[in-house]
């Protein structure tokens, strides 16, 4: 007998479920899209994109949703849309039965600002991915310049990592190690490549330029540099050096200012 009203039972569930959900999908075809929500997540940390931005992305591509049934919107075609830019991160995009459309947007997160050969600037991301440098508003983050001959064209994201343009790849990897050392991170302001395609550092304490040369055994040569600074140059202070070259294997020699 309990098996008879555990299958009756059963029966009745799946056919509340079945009107349920076929009075949901009528009600929601009845539903017009009342407004649009873009809500930029990250919006604290970098502002490269506000909802604004985000609505003007749509009007681009001929996308409309206000007035129209919230069933007949297709949420896949406006991520596409919001996506291809290289400055979003990831979207997501969902309808309610209130009638809102729902936009939530993550920015790309810049780690080194590139001004190239040619003075183009555009930024790596914490990713790896290239991304442009709009001029409306610019992330606190080291500066790269020197002999960069890569030039940004195009909307196409492009990662850096499978790149075969070796300084950008080296200059995206030392930027994570700066992003992830806290002294390193605040100390270096800006990374110039010079035309031996070595890599010089300007701190921003200290009257000094540092001479890494090549990416080789950076954390090390870092490390050594640390040591260095712990010490406070003895007599001389940090003031009374001009140069500091770290090229050197377990070696750092540093030229006296004149």
């Amino acid at each position: 007998m309990n098996k008879v009203w555990n299958i009756l039972f059963l029966i009745l569930m799946m056919a509340y479920l079945i009107v349920t959900f076929s009075f949901t999908g009528r009600k929601m075809d009845s539903v017009i899209c009342s407004g649009v929500q873009v809500k930029v997540i990250d919006s604290t940390l970098n502002r490269f994109v506000n909802s604004g931005d985000v609505m003007r992305m749509l009007e681009r591509n001929h996308i409309k949703t206000t007035g129209l049934p919230i069933s007949t919107i297709n949420t896949l075609e406006i991520e596409e849309a919001i996506g291809n830019n290289s400055i979003v991160k990831d979207v997501k995009v969902f309808t309610t039965s209130a009638g809102i459309l729902h936009i939530e947007v993550s920015q790309r997160i810049p780690v080194v600002r590139i001004i190239n050969a040619y003075q183009q600037s555009y930024y790596i991301d914490e990713e790896g991915a290239l991304m442009p440098w709009t001029g409306r508003y610019s992330a606190f983050v080291p500066v790269a310049n020197g002999n960069i001959q890569y030039v940004l064209r195009g909307k196409k994201t492009i990662n850096v990592r499978d790149s075969i343009v070796p300084v950008l790849s080296d200059l995206y990897f030392f930027a994570m190690l700066l992003k992830k050392d806290r002294f390193w991170g605040s100390q270096i302001e800006q990374i110039y490549v010079n035309n031996k395609q070595e890599y010089e550092l300007v701190p921003r304490v200290g009257a000094h330029l540092i001479l890494l040369g090549s990416m080789e055994n950076v954390s090390e040569k870092l490390e050594n540099l640390k040591k260095l600074y712990d010490r406070g140059f003895g007599e001389a202070g940090w003031n009374g050096y001009s140069v500091i070259n770290l090229k050197f294997k377990n070696q750092i020699v540093c030229t006296r200012r004149q």
